[in-house]
């Protein structure tokens, strides 16, 4: 392993220590897409000796979703990691573009709240109360940019390497990989030989959000350095945000918080069943 993959090592280390992301010999969840950041990030908290454990949402999306499974199986069969593999037609029913042509929601929309309700059930099934997602400080940065500019203060208030559960049935999510260029990570996957699955998701439809990450690409590039300081001084004003406080309920078909009799997956699930 060369200087340019310790240094990054040494940085997710020295992010997660920061934030305390993670106490030594606690179990955790990756949740894995089969694209160079979540795999990366695996890899880096592999090597730092944490008990990782893979999840894996098939999406039933065509030959997309298949070589991404085939994809994190192979990379946690050399890692010798514990995969788990959730099959939404087994979940929901049907897979997202099915979702999509019986309910009429986006499927950016669908597989959105998807990921978010089942990144709560499934490590909860086996005992493990966090996830880790491998959004990166191009991610980060950008989303803070998008909900600035829609002024969702909400979500800016929840903006953070760490969010803590806020109910039993809620995991911890972090994201140890917040201080960590999108570059670089691309460079520690090639050189530590990591294979991610190739092109984008064919029904992913994010070009409004594409154009912000390109504008902001030419900003670092002109003032190197710039995203970094942009998302450190977030999280010191972010503390001044203050979230709107909403009263959670269970759901009266699963369990799981909602703030309304029935939660949105749930909600989805009825709506696939009545067509």
């Amino acid at each position: 392993m060369d200087d340019f993959c310790r240094a990054i090592i040494e940085n997710v280390k020295e992010t997660i220590e920061r934030f305390s992301l993670l106490k030594e010999g606690e179990p955790l969840f990756v949740a894995i897409s089969g694209g160079k950041d979540s795999l990366s990030l695996a890899d880096i908290l592999w090597r730092l000796g944490y008990d990782v454990k893979c999840f894996f949402i098939d999406l039933g999306i065509d030959d997309y979703s298949d070589d991404s499974r085939v994809t994190c199986e192979t990379f946690c069969k050399e890692r010798n990691l514990p995969l788990v593999i959730v099959d939404l037609r087994e979940e929901l029913g049907v897979t997202v573009r099915e979702a999509k042509t019986k309910t009429g929601r986006s499927p950016c929309s669908v597989c959105g709240m998807v990921r978010r309700y089942l990144m709560n059930v499934i490590p909860l099934r086996y005992g493990v109360e966090t996830v880790a997602t491998g959004h990166n400080l191009d991610d980060e940065v950008n989303v803070i940019f998008w909900n600035i500019i829609r002024w969702d203060i909400d979500s800016l208030a929840r903006q953070s390497p760490l969010l803590p559960r806020s109910h039993s049935r809620f995991t911890r999510k972090i994201k140890p990989l917040c201080l960590t260029y999108e570059k670089d990570i691309a460079e520690y996957a090639r050189l530590i030989g990591i294979k991610p699955v190739e092109g984008r998701c064919p029904l992913s439809s994010g070009a409004t959000l594409l154009s912000l990450k390109e504008f902001l690409n030419e900003i670092e590039g002109e003032n190197p350095g710039i995203k970094r300081k942009f998302y450190e001084g977030f999280l010191k004003k972010r503390e001044r945000l203050e979230e709107r406080k909403v009263q959670l309920k269970e759901c009266k078909l699963c369990g799981q918080p909602t703030t309304a009799e029935i939660c949105s997956y749930c909600r989805l699930k009825e709506a696939v069943k009545k067509h």
